[in-house]
């Protein structure tokens, strides 16, 4: 049996690397991140945030160097957020990343 290591998040766990589990994604960090419904509110709330800012997903796009095809894949769902983008966009819209993360976690309660 493989331990889990917890993180201090309802859905972040380090497991070995040669661990597949049922529901999870992971980064080149070994850290595994439960996404059923969780990349979804972060892209939720991406979405809301950079409407209620004014800022378009083109301009959102070249302010914090993601490739628009990238955005838009993560702005839609497809794929959930990397860490270094989501602070990207906190940094565009002058908030910090823990307040998309909280946003999110929000909308599950």
């Amino acid at each position: 049996m493989h331990h889990l290591r917890y993180l201090g998040h309802p859905y972040c766990y380090l497991v070995p690397s040669s661990v597949w589990l049922t529901g999870v994604q992971t980064n080149t960090y070994g850290l595994y991140m439960h996404t059923d419904s969780t990349s979804h509110r972060i892209c939720g709330v991406v979405n809301k945030l950079l409407a209620d800012a004014g800022v378009s997903q083109k301009r959102a796009a070249e302010t914090t160097g993601i490739p628009r095809a990238t955005l838009l894949r993560r702005l839609s769902g497809a794929t959930p957020f990397h860490t270094t983008e989501l602070a990207a966009i906190a940094n565009l819209l002058g908030i910090n990343v823990s307040d998309i993360i909280l946003a999110a976690e929000n909308e599950a309660a």
